[in-house]
């Protein structure tokens, strides 16, 4: 029985996310296969450890973050805290290795990316969960790589790495997200249309919660008491009791923490509120919706939100007042706002876990007629 082990890790949800689309077009394409997703930071202390000092970081020394993410893209560093966690990621995949015999691993992570070594382990394969190309990402020993963007190919192939081992795929995202919405349903919110008291403008800061989401908040409370929202905080739970004190006495206000209704909830939306990890932007992309970046992180993200903005169907704020602004420049104009779900159905890759699933069924010898 052929056995794949998809290697992710919980910092944020994107990663997990991404592993359970694989998992699931996996199985659908051949349901006699095993696939085990399993989180590198399963492990309760690691993952305190991690988590903890990305989100110090990233809240308290962005600056810092960003340095760090752009010195790392052109020097290699070894230092002792890196070298434990290859290390730990390392003998982890042994260990799957050993117990699980797996015929190939999908990695959705760098962590497990940087640890891998060909001679010890099963064939194994990166998916880039990013829009632009970061060194972490690099591992010779890999039968492949499915990219998210075309400039990915060429930061990879540049790097020495073959044509034949790249594949042009987008991110993969769970196929809720693709299914069909009702027609200029989108529009209901911002143009006080009355009747459809589902639709929505949708906030999300991830997994985490994070994004500056409770000043956000508190201003479109007051510039817009007549448009629905939903706030998705994710994991953060002091977040989420903080949100629920203060819309508490407003009706058109719902408060989440993580969830995994997502689908429905974009595709309900008419617009979409989010820092820019490239998982969230890739699913609303495929569900069609409009997106207002909000500060997003350092380093990758920045790319990320640069890259949709591009493409026509995201917006950038660098303040929470520009929020405002944008939202009232949209219902002032809905024909741009028809343009951007129009721009974002066009920039997906709706098949894209269903694409890799079937690139990962041809032999080896085979795939090098269907890469980039």
């Amino acid at each position: 029985m052929r056995t794949i082990v998809i290697v992710t890790a919980s910092i944020g949800a994107g990663h997990n996310q991404v592993a359970g689309a694989l998992k699931e077009s996996l199985l659908q394409l051949n349901s006699s296969q095993q696939v085990h997703v399993i989180d590198l930071l399963a492990e309760k202390r690691i993952y305190q450890m991690v988590n903890k000092l990305y989100l110090t970081t990233i809240q308290k020394a962005p600056s810092v973050f960003s340095k760090a993410y752009l010195w790392t893209q052109t020097h290699q560093t070894n230092p002792r805290a890196v070298s434990m966690l290859h290390y730990l990621c390392y003998r982890l995949l042994k260990q799957l290795q050993q117990k699980l015999s797996p015929s190939l691993f999908i990695f959705t992570h760098p962590f497990p990316v940087a640890a891998y070594r060909s001679v010890a382990l099963a064939p194994a394969y990166a998916v880039l969960t990013d829009f632009g190309y970061h060194p972490l990402w690099l591992n010779r020993q890999l039968s492949g790589y499915f990219v998210a963007h075309s400039s990915q190919v060429m930061s990879l192939r540049d790097e020495g790495i073959p044509a034949s081992q790249l594949y042009l795929t987008g991110i993969p995202v769970k196929k809720g997200f693709a299914a069909p919405v009702e027609t200029a349903s989108y529009l209901y919110p911002l143009l006080n249309e009355p009747a459809v008291s589902e639709q929505h403008i949708l906030i999300m800061g991830g997994g985490l919660g994070i994004g500056n989401l409770t000043a956000c908040t508190d201003l479109l409370m007051t510039a817009f008491p007549q448009l629905h929202f939903v706030v998705v905080t994710g994991n953060n739970k002091a977040l989420y009791d903080s949100l629920i004190i203060r819309t508490r006495h407003l009706a058109n206000w719902r408060i989440m923490g993580f969830s995994n209704d997502i689908p429905r909830l974009m595709k309900q939306a008419s617009l979409l509120i989010t820092k820019a990890g490239a998982v969230s932007l890739s699913e609303a992309a495929v569900a069609g919706l409009p997106t207002i970046i909000l500060n997003p992180l350092p380093g990758h993200e920045e790319e990320n939100a640069a890259l949709a903005a591009s493409q026509g169907w995201a917006l950038q704020a660098k303040h929470i007042h520009e929020v405002e602004l944008l939202i009232c420049q949209l219902r002032q104009h809905p024909e741009r706002l028809h343009d951007m779900c129009q721009k974002a159905r066009q920039a997906a890759f709706p098949e894209a876990a269903a694409n890799v699933a079937s690139l990962l069924q041809i032999p080896l010898e085979e795939r090098g007629l269907l890469s980039c």
